[in-house]
């Protein structure tokens, strides 16, 4: 239906290309419905409506009306707001056993307001982990205030003013589990809060490394360990337990978490593989690298024993990523690098006889011709082309500019 809808931004956005970018816009916007009937089934009920301007004016609601009059059935947010009417509306019976939920960091909206109607006729118990002592909902002592800025939407300035609240990390990096504490305290009429932290124990900063000592910032609120003296310290900067590395590529990353779990096992005599946890945030980028790089780094003859969790098989088979690649290369500037990374894929380096050596000899010729991206000239003129003429490089504490003509 993209091409009947009247709007300027999809007809500049699709323009004169093939059905594959018209396809790509309703892949991304059937997965943003998708989020909005989890997160905002509000808006698409006031879309339904009529109403454009929610939350401003946008192309998206004459769309969703189509979608939704046409396919003619309710949809998960509708289904949930029905579900919730009818637990608030359910007469009083014989209290049922009580519910206990474990372990959740956070509940989309909707949902939370299901387990809110269902402690209408039942004790609902909520154990939530919570990384501090203090009620993590309660940054900056000011809930109301807080939870009104969640529900109108953080602007600018309130995005700073929140960053600035507790600790920083746990201000920058857990913004969804301190949502779900304002939203759980939101009532405090039906929410009773009984804080329990049985194992904790205050200990002396000193006689803690690095690591401990972060984590008692967080747990204590504090941000002791970011002040400039305490990270430069002689002891702190003999500390390893807590280090950061800086690398240009994921290859590079993986490489340096091989060497740095290879000297962790060569240093403990006890510690064993099956003992040490890799966790990232985005782990399926990694899968179709880590067997290359754990592989070619061997120095005793045998590789690392590994195990990739919450992966998509997709991403586990190197190959299916080069298969997608060749699937763009006709829409795609193809650059050097990911010619090279097609290369390295042992499947493909076999069949086109490409081994190490003649890989790295490929990237020098590629490096000393200064070829950037392109199949040919005919692909980059169909590309339409562009001439970049400075790029400004920062380099250690000082910068330097070099002039680049891609060709």
């Amino acid at each position: 239906m993209l091409p009947s809808i009247k709007d300027a931004t999809i007809d500049r956005y699709l323009g004169t290309h093939d059905g594959r970018r018209r396809f790509q816009l309703a892949d991304r916007i059937a997965a943003i419905f998708t989020r909005y009937m989890i997160y905002r089934p509000d808006w698409l009920s006031q879309w339904q409506a009529g109403r454009d301007d929610i939350p401003e004016p946008n192309f998206l609601a004459p769309i969703w009306r189509r979608l939704r009059s046409e396919i003619g059935v309710a949809h998960r947010g509708e289904l949930i707001a029905q579900l919730i009417e009818r637990r608030r509306r359910a007469p009083s019976s014989t209290p049922a056993e009580p519910v206990h939920v474990f372990g959740l960091s956070h509940l989309p909206p909707s949902e939370l307001a299901i387990l809110r109607a269902e402690s209408l006729h039942r004790l609902v118990v909520m154990c939530v982990p919570d990384p501090s002592v203090e009620f993590w909902a309660g940054l900056g002592n000011d809930r109301a205030r807080l939870a009104q800025m969640l529900q109108l939407g953080v602007s600018d300035e309130s995005e700073r003013e929140l960053l600035s609240l507790g600790h920083p990390l746990l201000s920058a990096w857990g913004r969804m589990g301190h949502h779900f504490g304002i939203r759980l305290h939101e009532s405090v009429d039906d929410v009773v809060l009984e804080t329990r932290h049985g194992e904790d124990r205050d200990q002396r900063p000193e006689s803690l490394r690095l690591l401990h000592r972060l984590q008692q910032d967080i747990r204590l609120m504090t941000s002791d360990l970011l002040q400039p003296t305490a990270l430069l310290a002689p002891d702190a900067r003999q500390d390893d337990s807590l280090r950061i590395h800086g690398c240009h590529t994921r290859d590079r990353e993986l490489e340096v978490l091989h060497d740095a779990i290879r000297d962790a096992l060569a240093c403990d005599p006890e510690l064993n593989p099956s003992d040490i946890l890799v966790m990232s945030p985005m782990i399926a980028e990694y899968a179709s690298l880590v067997p290359s790089v754990f592989a070619s780094r061997r120095t005793d003859g045998k590789g690392l024993p590994y195990h990739l969790a919450d992966v998509p098989l997709r991403r586990t088979h190197d190959i299916f990523d080069a298969f997608a690649m060749l699937l763009a290369t006709p829409v795609s500037r193809v650059s050097a690098p990911q010619v090279l990374d097609l290369l390295r894929i042992p499947a493909i380096g076999r069949a086109l006889g490409v081994d190490g050596n003649a890989l790295e000899r490929l990237r020098v010729w590629l490096t000393a011709a200064r070829v950037a991206w392109g199949l040919d000239a005919a692909s980059r003129q169909r590309l339409r082309t562009t001439r970049i003429r400075r790029t400004q490089f920062r380099m250690g504490h000082g910068s330097i500019a070099r002039r680049l003509h891609l060709r």
